[in-house]
């Protein structure tokens, strides 16, 4: 069985978008961290293990404009994708492909929390990093990296530091 890990809310200024979600919802989203490849995100509880990630550009990386979820041509925020946690990502692979759907491979990915703490998970990448799909993609986070899911969000939902 699969749960819903979170939704990708791709922007093409990371700050503004930050700003104008907070406006909008009345919570504010946390500091998430920045990936390698020029992006970096904020992200916002949901409940039940699952979160909100806004992602854009980095801003502290001049003139980033990375393919992730087409970002280096949104004009406009868009929700670009969500992902599930299946509770073996490998068996759900081998199981789409033998179904006939090719989820992409397992890949390693990383991010530095604001704090310098080292984030590491395993997710499906398909051959092109900007195409948008109403499909999920999958992830595996690494346990031994941050104890669960980025368990700092239990809290972003009510947009206050605990």
């Amino acid at each position: 069985m699969s749960t819903l890990d979170h939704l990708v809310y791709a922007v093409p200024d990371l700050l503004e978008g930050v700003a104008e979600f907070a406006e909008r919802t009345g919570m504010t989203p946390v500091e998430g961290g920045a990936h390698p490849g020029g992006t970096a995100n904020f992200l916002v509880g949901l409940g039940e293990g699952a979160y909100l990630e806004i992602i854009g550009p980095d801003p502290s990386v001049a003139g980033a404009r990375p393919r992730a979820f087409g970002l280096e041509s949104l004009t406009a925020p868009a929700l670009a994708a969500w992902a599930v946690r299946p509770v073996d990502i490998d068996a759900t692979v081998r199981q789409a492909r033998q179904a006939g759907y090719d989820p992409g491979d397992v890949q390693p990915l990383s991010r530095r929390k604001p704090d310098g703490t080292l984030l590491e998970w395993r997710l499906t990448r398909r051959d092109d990093p900007a195409g948008v799909r109403p499909v999920p993609f999958l992830i595996d986070w690494n346990v031994g990296s941050c104890g669960k899911w980025p368990s700092d969000l239990r809290w972003s939902v009510m947009g206050s530091d605990p």
